[in-house]
């Protein structure tokens, strides 16, 4: 009861609770550094290295995509989406992570945010089953997580002024690790 007639964390604290004990947590402190996490290479989680083991055999392709496809209807400035996905890459480390072979096995790497066609290709079609040929062939592509794609691909087709088709892709990888 005292969560739903209080639903904010500010108001539960005042309510207090937990038998008049209050229980000091320790800061939240960050593992990794954002420098180092860019500078080093660190380690896949188990679930991460068994899935990359499957993409490595051939046999993922594109079995583990989760692909999305969004019709935006209106006027549409490009920059802006762009823009936008830029700050979500960025601040997801997830979105900006590549896979290679090393000596140990697996290893992944976090980068910067991509630019240009890396972030959000842009391509052209003549109508909307056009579009959608072009989303079922994005849909079907394999990613090539060990030759630095990383696990988003985004695509925004134009099919007129004022109707885009936006697609985008990510591996199940994405959400498979122990993330930073």
């Amino acid at each position: 009861a005292d969560v739903l007639q209080r639903p904010t964390v500010s108001a539960l604290a005042a309510r207090g609770g937990g038998g008049g004990t209050a229980v000091a947590l320790p800061p939240l402190v960050r593992r990794v550094s954002a420098d180092e996490l860019l500078r080093n290479a660190h380690a896949v989680s188990w679930n991460q290295s068994q899935l990359l083991t499957v993409h490595l055999g051939g046999g993922a392709a594109s079995a583990y995509n989760i692909p999305m496809a969004h019709w935006l209807v209106g006027s549409l400035s490009v920059s802006s989406l762009r823009s936008a996905l830029e700050v979500v890459v960025a601040r997801h480390a997830v979105l900006r992570t590549t896979y290679e072979v090393s000596g140990e096995g697996f290893v992944q790497r976090v980068g910067r945010v991509p630019e240009g066609e890396r972030l959000l290709r842009e391509v052209s079609a003549a109508n909307d089953e056009a579009a959608r040929a072009v989303a079922a062939a994005d849909a079907s592509a394999g990613f090539d997580l060990l030759g630095g794609e990383g696990v988003l691909r985004c695509t925004l087709v134009r099919v007129s002024a004022e109707r885009h088709l936006l697609l985008h892709s990510r591996d199940a990888l994405e959400g498979s690790g122990d993330f930073f």
